[in-house]
């Protein structure tokens, strides 16, 4: 029937690619948007803390965490404590029972002498 060269079937295909892509424009364009309600930003709106609270210390806040009392979520905001430490304090302490005295601390697996002395007045034992 038809019988096209190799350049008039490169030129037919980009016409065609031409013709989806523009109709497709057209659908967005038209139907797209009718379901969004209008979204605007008042500047101000949301109050901006002057630093991040993660570069805040921990005793700021709260003051030291007690270790026989606090969540993992908790833990994970001393420094050097990560999730998985901080689970297993947790799990330590429902095993094991309430820590005595901060030095017990270092029975759970990943902290030494060094997380110890960083921590420092950062934590306590409170009273169990």
């Amino acid at each position: 029937m038809f019988s096209f060269n190799r350049k008039e079937r490169f030129v037919l295909l980009g016409l065609t690619a031409a013709l989806l892509i523009g109709g497709a424009v057209n659908l967005v364009e038209r139907y797209g948007d009718r379901d969004l309600p209008d979204f605007h930003v008042k500047k101000g709106a949301v109050p901006v803390p002057d630093r991040p609270a993660e570069t805040e210390s921990v005793e700021q806040h709260t003051g030291p965490i007690d270790l026989n009392r606090a969540s993992a979520g908790q833990l994970t905001r001393l420094p050097g404590i990560g999730p998985k430490i901080a689970r297993r304090i947790v799990d330590d302490r429902n095993q094991r029972g309430p820590f005595k005295s901060v030095d017990d601390l270092s029975r759970v697996k990943g902290i030494g002498k060094k997380t110890l002395e960083r921590l420092g007045t950062k934590i306590t034992t409170g009273s169990p």
